[in-house]
């Protein structure tokens, strides 16, 4: 059975609609949601998963937005909830792995 490696976007939902964004690397979203649900008092929402072909490839990628969003990092791989973390998000959503630069070698 293959596995479809992620690059996750998965926010705190706060009552005002706002929270931190954590960006990380699965297997599967639903059992990685439901773990990181367990240690938070906050619901928790996929905003995105971008799928990746490979485990490498999904820790490239993680690693490409986490240099991107270095300005929004708050801790960990957690990110301020910014404009310019849902633009990352956005764009890759929109080119997926290989727009952001991606050469299998």
């Amino acid at each position: 059975m293959s596995r479809q490696w992620v690059v996750y976007f998965i926010q705190v939902k706060l009552p005002d609609g706002h929270g931190p964004v954590k960006v990380g690397v699965t297997s599967n979203i639903e059992t990685r949601l439901t773990e990181l649900q367990v240690a938070s008092a906050w619901e928790l929402v996929v905003r995105a998963a971008i799928p990746a072909y490979s485990r490498r490839v999904a820790n490239w990628a993680e690693r490409y937005v986490h240099d991107r969003l270095r300005r929004q990092r708050m801790r960990g791989e957690w990110f301020e909830d910014d404009p310019e973390v849902w633009q990352c998000m956005d764009d890759c959503e929109a080119d997926g792995i290989a727009g952001m630069g991606y050469i299998d070698r």
